[in-house]
């Protein structure tokens, strides 16, 4: 090869990889299948796009650990509600050879029987999926069983509840319910109603059920109890209670000397708590000639709670910072010391509180009310400062605040 010759190849690659290198973006084509799309939705812009699959949401629950032993099942959850199942088993490397095919492979809950053959101290897998349809959409979700002798660790739940109203009244409401369990997976639940009367709530076999709780004509609270057990095992369970009440048609409305109105507010001992409850909602409110009176219900005798709980009052958002006189008493429309000793029963400012536990053994500080059990107190309030003097003109409501001793 010549020089020359070698020197033109030289600048002909050259002027190759600079066109390269300055050729124009062609378009993309990006081909996607998914059977258990209905369809999709693109969303973005410029170079970044969303693609969007319209299916159910499935997913499973069940106990998942059981023993060499034990049969189990499992229940598919679909949203939207799914019109039909289909279970199956996985084969493969997923699933040990001698697992075994639903039993129930089209209804929502499914028997599953153990591995045939399986032995104590044994160990072994099954990948189970499911398939949800409700046209046009479907979806599907895959849970694992794995039989073992190891000891099962028994979940560890704190129960709560939200009702509506947030401030319950003798006109009854609703209670959402929680188990809050950990771990979340592999959980089965049983909620049942003990009190009034015995029954389940909605869902009773879901972390968070809800139910009714009825208008009460009584003078006196209506209280309800609900049980959870929680199992990550038929026979490793935890146990766990929760309470709320309706209130009475008044266990007596309040009347306080010397005040236009007094708007009367009763936290029952087993109130859901955290809770809030805002005078506002307690016609006519709070204003320059209103008392409020907070009711905090007797706790039944040999109750002892030693952790503190917490009884609050502030400011009600939107409405003006007022300086007022609260008294904690042992009686209604009280502004003056009834309990007899030295705790610090009244406060005189914007916002107040006091620690409280219940009928519990030691020595608290002056902040902390060690209230005896079966025993009522009321928070009596009012707008008008340490000289006597009215502080407040209009709407001058307050937020309270109640978090249990426990």
């Amino acid at each position: 090869m010549t020089k020359s010759l070698f020197r033109t190849l030289i600048v002909l690659a050259g002027a190759t990889l600079v066109f390269a290198a300055t050729a124009p973006a062609t378009a993309a084509t990006l081909t996607y299948n998914d059977p258990n799309c209905a369809g999709f939705q693109i969303t973005g812009s410029g170079g970044s796009f969303t693609l969007t699959c319209a299916k159910l949401q499935c997913s499973i629950s069940g106990t998942t650990n059981p023993t060499t032993q034990q049969n189990t099942s499992l229940t598919a959850t679909c949203t939207p509600a799914g019109g039909s199942y289909l279970w199956s088993l996985v084969t493969g490397p997923f699933s040990d050879a001698t697992c075994q095919a639903p039993s129930t492979p089209t209804q929502a809950l499914t028997a599953i029987n153990r591995p045939a053959g399986i032995l104590a101290g044994q160990t072994k897998s099954c990948l189970y999926q499911v398939t949800g349809t409700a046209a046009p959409l479907s979806g599907q979700a895959m849970a694992t069983v794995t039989w073992t002798d190891a000891a099962a660790t028994p979940p560890t739940c704190t129960p709560s509840g939200i009702t509506t109203p947030g401030t319950m009244t003798s006109a009854g409401g609703t209670i959402a319910l929680n188990a809050n369990c950990v771990p979340t997976a592999g959980v089965t639940y049983t909620w049942t109603r003990t009190a009034p009367s015995a029954g389940a709530p909605t869902n009773p076999t879901t972390a968070t059920p809800s139910d009714t709780m009825a208008a009460n004509a009584t003078s006196s609270a209506v209280n309800y109890t609900w049980r959870v057990v929680a199992c990550t095992s038929p026979t490793t369970c935890d146990t766990k209670t929760i309470s709320a009440s309706v209130p009475g048609t008044g266990g007596g409305a309040i009347s306080c000397p010397g005040f236009t109105n007094t708007v009367t507010i009763d936290i029952p001992y087993n109130t859901a708590s955290p809770a809030q409850i805002n005078s506002v909602d307690f016609p006519p409110g709070m204003n320059a000639g209103t008392a409020v009176v907070v009711r905090l219900g007797a706790f039944p005798v040999g109750t002892v709670h030693a952790a503190y709980g917490r009884i609050t009052g502030s400011e009600y958002s939107g409405d003006p910072a007022t300086i007022r006189t609260a008294v904690l008493s042992t009686n209604s429309c009280d502004w003056n010391n009834t309990i007899g000793n030295s705790f610090a029963y009244q406060q005189v400012g914007i916002g107040w509180g006091w620690d409280l536990s219940v009928a519990a053994v030691g020595t608290y500080s002056p902040g902390v009310l060690n209230m005896a059990a079966g025993t009522t107190y009321y928070i009596n309030v009012k707008n008008i400062d340490a000289s006597g003097n009215n502080t407040c003109s209009g709407s001058c409501n307050m937020t309270f605040k109640w978090t249990s001793p426990h």
